[in-house]
């Protein structure tokens, strides 16, 4: 996400709970996939964990750009 996106879906959030609540989740993947990505080997859960994250992330991103576009 870039800069703008970022401080329109804080400035958005304080009014918006579904973009608040996407947003601090897409926060939680990051920290987790950073968290992951850190290790030196990841086992067969960690990677599959991974793939679902990045699914999740995506979807969620998808969903924030779509309320971005809308202005709701």
């Amino acid at each position: 996400m870039n800069e703008s996106e970022v401080r329109r879906i804080k400035e958005l959030s304080e009014t918006n709970p579904e973009l608040q609540r996407l947003y601090e989740r897409h926060r939680e993947y990051e920290e987790r996939l950073d968290k992951i990505k850190r290790s030196k080997w990841q086992s067969p859960s960690e990677y599959a964990e991974v793939q679902q994250l990045k699914r999740r992330k995506l979807a969620g991103r998808d969903r924030m750009v779509s309320i971005l576009s809308t202005g709701l």
